[in-house]
């Protein structure tokens, strides 16, 4: 994602309004989790001075720093004096359908579990880690195997549910060969120790933002859900077609052309004739002449 990280956490790259991180924080509210703990790092402050305790989205933060880049499995261990019964665990970089959320939330609460594991089917499962499954239950996990060998289609997405049994596999989990303590280790000396670790399949959308394009295609589709509203000025002569939400402080000089959906932030200076099109997205403070 560079240059974007250059200035902030990959987790804190705007999409169609708001940090990437903030539309997993609002569906875990919106399914009645409001305790929620992030694991931070690189440029922590501005995670930190961004949401606060949480308050004003109606959740309680709570904030653990990470102190090396050791791999999931330290950073879930982070949670182990947070939680009393389980946890949700999502990868901060992304966004899901709130009804994957709201399916295993349920699920977990009727089956009881010791890990739930949210797969998702692909056609080519190479490049993620692939399961193998008896019934619903994981026997096997599998990093990146070859297309050809890999036992099935059905890939983590990096979204669970554990109880309290995982800190004490992830303090058993040794030193991956990349050099990192790695999740799917501490899943494996699960299923090895007899646990019980769900597959939960799902149909629903959930993306990986990694990749600048992939931050183009999600800011894409969720700008294809904003409504209209203007805050800021727009002069005579601005034509607009479509959903366009246009921030406090912000102006729209004469002969703007907007085809929506378009989404412009704070104290931004559009104009004088500019053709903004479709999808675009500007953060706060931007000038387009």
């Amino acid at each position: 994602m560079r240059p974007l990280t250059l200035t902030k956490p990959k987790t804190m790259l705007p999409v169609a309004g708001k940090p990437i991180i903030q539309y997993n924080i609002e569906a875990l509210r919106d399914c009645g989790v409001k305790d929620i703990l992030l694991i931070v790092g690189y440029k922590e402050e501005i995670v930190r001075n961004y949401f606060k305790d949480g308050s004003h989205l109606g959740v309680n933060i709570s904030y653990a720093t990470q102190s090396k880049l050791e791999g999931t499995a330290d950073a879930i261990g982070y949670g182990k004096d947070f939680i009393e019964d389980s946890l949700i665990t999502l990868n901060g970089d992304i966004i899901l359908d709130v009804d994957i959320l709201s399916e295993i939330i349920e699920d977990y609460e009727k089956s009881k579990p010791d890990t739930l594991m949210v797969l998702t089917e692909v056609e080519d499962p190479s490049a993620f880690g692939v399961v193998e499954l008896d019934g619903d239950n994981i026997i096997n996990i599998v990093e990146k195997p070859k297309k050809e060998e890999a036992p099935s289609n059905l890939i983590n997405t990096g979204i669970y549910i554990f109880n309290k049994d995982i800190f004490d596999k992830i303090a058993k989990t040794e030193v991956s060969p990349r050099g990192e303590y790695e999740i799917t280790d501490s899943l494996s000396l699960q299923i090895a120790d007899g646990k019980v670790v769900k597959g939960h399949k799902t149909t629903k959308e959930w993306m990986d933002i990694g990749k600048p394009w992939e931050l183009i295609e999600i800011n894409e589709e969720l700008l294809n859900n904003i409504e209209g509203e203007i805050k800021g000025t727009v002069e005579e002569g601005v034509t607009i077609h479509g959903e366009v939400f246009l921030d406090e402080g912000s102006l729209l000089r004469s002969g703007v052309y907007i085809k929506g959906p378009v989404y412009i932030g704070k104290n931004c200076d559009i104009g004088p004739n500019s053709y903004i099109r479709g999808n675009s997205y500007f953060g706060d403070n931007v000038h387009i002449g």
